[in-house]
């Protein structure tokens, strides 16, 4: 009924492992990678600061049921994949579920909503911006950012 065959497991074997690469990363090329991960993450971190300065500067006179319903709608709107960044940028973890899904927006929630209106407003005012990944070299983005 079914197919009988052989199957080679040796390692060194010359016939059937001939392309496969065996390739290990050195110290160096391993530092190197290191001090590229880091000089991300400072990037990062600089670009985090100057997202907190201007949103330190955001007020507005809202109504508190305007202010939670476009808060919601803009929440909602955002995908996991947007809203991680900024959870990372406050420290925040994704709720967990009991079936492992994780829930990055309602950690962001009870954060804006800690802040008050000032906060709900600058959590809004922040899902507008971009996130670090998508505009690690934008010079123009950046001049905007520092003019809030």
């Amino acid at each position: 009924m079914g197919n009988l065959f052989d199957l080679c497991r040796d390692k060194d074997c010359k016939t059937h492992f001939n392309e496969r690469s065996h390739y290990q990363t050195t110290p160096q090329e391993q530092a190197k990678r290191k001090k590229e991960r880091e000089q991300d993450e400072a990037k990062r971190a600089k670009f985090d600061a100057s997202i907190a300065t201007a949103l330190a500067k955001v007020k507005f006179p809202l109504s508190e049921k305007s202010l939670d319903a476009l808060l919601d709608v803009v929440l909602s709107d955002k995908g996991t994949s947007f809203l991680m960044p900024i959870c990372k940028r406050h420290d925040l973890k994704a709720d967990k579920s009991k079936d492992g899904a994780r829930d990055y927006h309602a950690p962001l929630l009870r954060l804006a909503e800690e802040g008050g209106s000032d906060g709900k407003l600058r959590m809004i005012f922040e899902l507008h911006l971009p996130t670090y990944w998508a505009h690690t070299d934008d010079s123009n983005l950046k001049k905007r950012i520092a003019k809030l």
